[in-house]
Parts: structure tokens; sequence; C-alpha cells
């Protein structure tokens, strides 16, 4: 090795080895891992500063250092190059197994799509479709092991609670209801009641997500 670019890797190692995610990550304070948290979980500003009981002017100076420290030259670079990252410690210890198959069903287009990367971040083979209808004609090639629907879902014949319960009723596919607003524990005592496995409402924690569909799956095995 030329000993001039040996003396440059000696002097500067990250100029030729930058930092990975996972170090990148470790370099945040606690606190700025508690804004991070807190802002994959989607939660905004104001709720992180309610949460954490600071300042909303503290919450900005927090999650413009994460974005530095990360190297992240926008929110949703920073989304990205974090979410699976994050999620990626809950399903670690189980990546010899196969993973379940998981089919979105409801929300808006813009939802689905962000439910979708993130649960492909965590290695699941993801499907999303906008009712049952679509559902169904997904299903006729290729079923999934689980499906999360939306009961606020609103389809002309057919709504998200009415969906679960076919699905329970005629299929072996697990069912995990996600609510897109705030429910009360009747309508969580219901899905619950009518055999769903899970039942989520806002906000929602993608890393518990993930660590359902894991041990659903598992348990859908057997």
């Amino acid at each position: 090795m030329d000993s001039a670019v040996g003396d440059a890797i000696m002097k500067d190692p990250i100029a030729v080895a930058p930092p990975s995610l996972s170090q990148r990550l470790k370099s945040l304070t606690q606190r700025q891992q508690e804004v991070l948290d807190l802002l994959l979980d989607g939660f905004t500003n104001p709720a992180i500063a309610r949460r954490l009981s600071i300042s909303i002017h503290t919450v900005k100076a927090h999650r413009s250092k994460v974005m530095s420290r990360m190297q992240a030259s926008s929110f949703a670079m920073l989304i990205g190059m974090t979410q699976g990252l994050s999620m990626k410690s809950t399903i670690t210890l189980h990546l010899t197994e196969k993973q379940p198959s998981v089919t979105i069903v409801g929300f808006s287009p813009r939802r689905r799509q962000t439910l979708a990367r993130s649960l492909r971040a965590c290695y699941f083979s993801t499907t999303s479709v906008a009712n049952g209808q679509e559902l169904d004609a997904a299903w006729e090639i290729e079923s999934t092991d689980i499906a999360i629907v939306s009961p606020e879902l609103d389809a002309d014949n057919e709504d998200g609670w009415q969906l679960a319960q076919r699905i329970l009723m005629h299929s072996d596919v697990g069912v995990i209801l996600l609510s897109q607003r705030g429910c009360s524990s009747e309508d969580r005592l219901r899905g619950l009641k009518m055999g769903a496995d899970a039942f989520f409402s806002p906000p929602l924690h993608m890393k518990e997500l993930c660590a359902v569909i894991v041990n659903l799956g598992r348990r859908l095995r057997k």
C-alpha cells in the first residue's frame, strides 16, 4: 500500500469507512433516541413535547441533531434509513424462521404504502388492497398468513368489521385489527370477542406490531 494512502487511512479512517447506520444510531444521546423512537411511531412535535415534558423548541432542536448525526438530508430519508433498522431488532432472533406473509386491507393509499414499507423492512412479505373485493381477488392467486384490517373500512358491500368476521369464519388466517383513530374499550372488546388476534389503535408502535406478527406467525405454523 502506498505510504501516503496508509497515512491518510490512519489519520482519517471515517473518510475511508463511513459509519454504518447502527453506528450512527448508537451515536445519539438517550434523549435523541427517545425523540427518534416517537417520530418513528408517528408522534408530532407537540405530542413528543407533551410525552417527554419538554418544549416544542427543544423537540425541534433534538430532531435537528438527530438528522445531522444520522446524516439524513430530509425527514423522509431519516424514516427510510432508521425505521427498518430500529424494528429489525424485534425479529433478529427469528430470522432462521420463515417469516409470516401479511395483507393490509383498507386505509388510505398513502397509509397502506407506509405500512407496507415498514413491514417489508422487517422482512415480512407484504401486499395491500383497498377492500374485501380486492382481497378476494388477491387471495385467489395466493393467500397470506395474516390480514391487517382497518375496522373503519367503509365499503359499499362490506365494512371492516364484517370483513374481519368473514376472514375469521372462513379461513385460518390470523387477523389484526388496526384502528385509524382512537377507539373505545367497547370497540376493542368487540374485536377480540369476534376472534381477532390483536387490536391496535393510535399511536401505533411499529416494533410492537412487528413482534405480534412474529408471535402470531409462529402460532399459526403449529
